[in-house]
């Protein structure tokens, strides 16, 4: 479904952004698959925003 796609586009932009930043994205992947598509672009804008990047992505 197009829903369908557009969650999993999402979630996979979520997991290679956490994984950059080192993050443990298990909650966040559960948080995001537990949301409806329109309501998951702020649930991640959120929690990139309030996540600090690890000191080796800046270096690197």
């Amino acid at each position: 479904s197009k829903e369908g796609a557009r969650r999993l586009a999402i979630l996979m932009t979520v997991m290679e952004t956490c994984r950059l930043r080192g993050h443990d994205m298990t909650e966040l992947i559960q948080n995001v698959l537990a949301t409806p598509a329109d309501k998951m672009l702020p649930l991640i804008q959120s929690v990139l925003n309030t996540s600090e990047p690890p000191p080796m992505a800046e270096a690197a």
